[in-house]
C-alpha cells in the first residue's frame, strides 16, 4: 500500500501499511530527506504494525536501509528520540535500530504504541488518530459493488 508520514503535536508519525516495496522504501526516504518539517521535532514514531509479512526485509535488505537512510538523513536525526512500534516486524526493527544505535542512540523499538507514546512523552489518543487517519488516506478507496 504506502508509506505515508505526518508531522504534528511536536512528532513526526510513519505508517508502513500493507505491501510496501523496495521502490517504495526508496520514495520515502528521498521524500523526508528533503523535508524540513520532516526532522522539525526531533521525536519520531514510526507504526510497522500494519505492514504485510511479505515486506517484512531480510537482513541483507535491513543493512542496506540501514545504510541509506544514515547516508541521507543522519545528520537530521542524530540527536532525535525515535520509537519503532514493530509487531511482526519486532527482530528486524531491533536489527535496523542496532544499525543506527551508534548514530542515533535514542532508538527503541516497541511491542505496543502505548509504551512508545509514554517514552516519547506524547498523547497516545492524539497518535492513535494521526495513524488510523494516514492508513485510511493511504489505502485505496474501494467502489462498492
Amino acid at each position: 500500500m504506502a508509506i505515508s508520514f505526518r508531522a504534528e503535536h511536536g512528532l513526526t508519525v510513519s505508517v508502513w501499511d500493507g505491501t510496501v516495496s523496495t521502490d517504495e522504501v526508496t520514495r520515502h526516504l528521498e521524500t523526508v530527506a528533503v523535508d524540513p518539517a520532516w526532522a522539525a521535532s526531533g521525536r519520531f514514531l514510526t507504526d510497522l504494525s500494519g505492514v504485510a509479512t511479505e515486506s517484512i526485509p531480510d537482513p541483507e535488505q535491513i543493512l542496506d536501509a540501514a545504510a541509506r537512510f544514515l547516508e541521507r538523513l543522519d545528520e537530521r536525526v542524530r540527536d532525535a528520540k525515535w520509537a519503532i512500534v514493530a509487531s511482526a516486524a519486532f527482530a528486524q526493527a531491533r536489527r535496523f535500530g542496532s544499525y543506527l544505535e551508534e548514530d542515533i542512540p535514542r532508538i527503541i523499538v516497541f511491542n505496543e504504541l502505548r509504551t512508545a507514546c509514554v517514552w516519547l512523552g506524547v498523547n497516545e489518543s492524539a497518535v492513535r488518530a494521526i495513524i488510523t487517519d494516514l492508513r485510511r488516506t493511504s489505502r485505496p478507496k474501494r467502489a462498492d459493488l
